[in-house]
């Protein structure tokens, strides 16, 4: 904000007060949103996508029965001697591993765009609104002059820095424009 407004120190200094509850009031309803957000995750667990569920089941199945079976391919599986409930656990496992992949590119997606709309947007589209009703607030007709005047005025160290450069400007000035006479007349 310096970078901004660090001429004028009280304007800073106003802005960044209403920046900030503008900016806690976005945290609050993104916290709200994502809250929200991930208790839809709880319970019941499921997915509409039963394309990339089953695609996944499959995948984690075979990487687990490869893991209890080294060497044999998933097709021959059926002819080896094996427990069955192992083969429940694998099947379980499958399907936690399976629904946790769906969910996890689900909540990859949602979570920053959530934060998109009810962080980021919600405050570009309120800072402006705020930022102006905050000079309007002094009096019912609008803004005073007196507090304007007072918000921007500007940094006594810098206002000094620039009333220095200014004359130093003028000085150098002065002197390029008597260097140029004086060539000009050892030109001629």
């Amino acid at each position: 904000m310096s970078s901004h407004f660090g001429q004028f120190r009280s304007l800073e200094k106003h802005v960044a007060s209403v920046v900030h509850a503008e900016l806690e009031k976005c945290k609050v309803e993104t916290t709200n949103a994502l809250t929200k957000m991930l208790k839809l995750e709880v319970d019941p667990l499921f997915t509409q996508n039963t394309e990339l569920m089953q695609s996944e089941r499959i995948h984690w199945l075979q990487q687990f029965y490869n893991a209890q079976y080294p060497g044999i391919a998933p097709m021959a599986i059926h002819g080896v001697s094996r427990n069955h409930a192992d083969d429940d656990a694998l099947s379980v496992m499958a399907d936690v591993r399976a629904y946790f992949q769906v969910a996890h590119k689900r909540l990859i997606d949602y979570v920053p765009l959530t934060i998109e709309h009810t962080l980021n947007q919600t405050l570009a589209s309120a800072l402006q609104r705020s930022l102006f009703e905050s000079f309007l607030e002094h009096d019912g007709s609008g803004a005073d002059q007196d507090t304007m005047a007072a918000l921007l005025v500007e940094d006594p160290v810098i206002a000094k820095r620039r009333i220095f450069l200014q004359d130093r400007k003028k000085r150098l000035l002065l002197i390029k424009e008597r260097l140029d006479l004086f060539e000009q007349a050892l030109g001629d």
